[in-house]
Parts: C-alpha cells; structure tokens; sequence
C-alpha cells in the first residue's frame, strides 16, 4: 500500500510523478482585434478555471499572441501576470515553445 511506502520512498513517488506530467501550452489571443483578443483571454480564463482540470497529471501553460504580433508567456491569466510577462517577437516565441516542449497545445479560438 502507499502508506506503507518510507518517506524517501514517496518523495521519489512524487519526482516521477512531476516528471511523467503533460505538458499543455494554452495558445491564447489574436491579432484579428481586440475584440477577439480579449475574448479569446476570456474564454481561455474560463477554462483555467474549470475545478475539474487533473492539475496533477498535466501542466498547464500559457502562451500569448497580443495585436501588435508579439507574444508572452505569463504564469498565468490574471491581469497581473499578462502584464508583467515579456514580450518577444514572433521568432523568439517559436524558440521558447520548442523549449518549453509541450505535448500538446490548445487553441483558444
């Protein structure tokens, strides 16, 4: 049983497990309009949300395309974090994505 597992045993348990997690990057944004931008961060906030996201099998990242084509990757949706991440232009962003290796990313609109 995993109670009956050491201390050191579980805190490797943990480690594989933290290894093993999928990595999500959520592609948030748009250079269409405001409009769509800012819906698109909504809709993408609604979904971060959800209480029934496996936030213990997959990580969830954020990857976001503003009007003028530069993009960010702010720890998370809040004001806050989407105005505190850098922007980099679009080449820059291609490279952080190939080293944030995701496994799978979804679209916002």
């Amino acid at each position: 049983a995993m109670s009956d597992l050491a201390p050191a045993a579980m805190q490797g348990l943990r480690a594989s497990q933290e290894a093993q997690r999928k990595r999500v990057l959520h592609l948030v944004g748009s250079r269409q309009d405001e409009f769509y931008h800012d819906l698109s961060v909504l809709y993408a906030r609604a979904c971060d949300a959800c209480q029934d996201l496996d936030r213990e099998r997959f990580e969830f990242l954020f990857a976001v395309v503003h009007m003028d084509g530069n993009w960010s990757f702010p720890a998370g949706l809040d004001d806050k974090s989407l105005a505190a991440a850098k922007r980099i232009p679009f080449a820059g962003a291609i490279a952080h994505i190939d080293s944030l290796a995701p496994d799978v990313m979804v679209p916002h609109m």
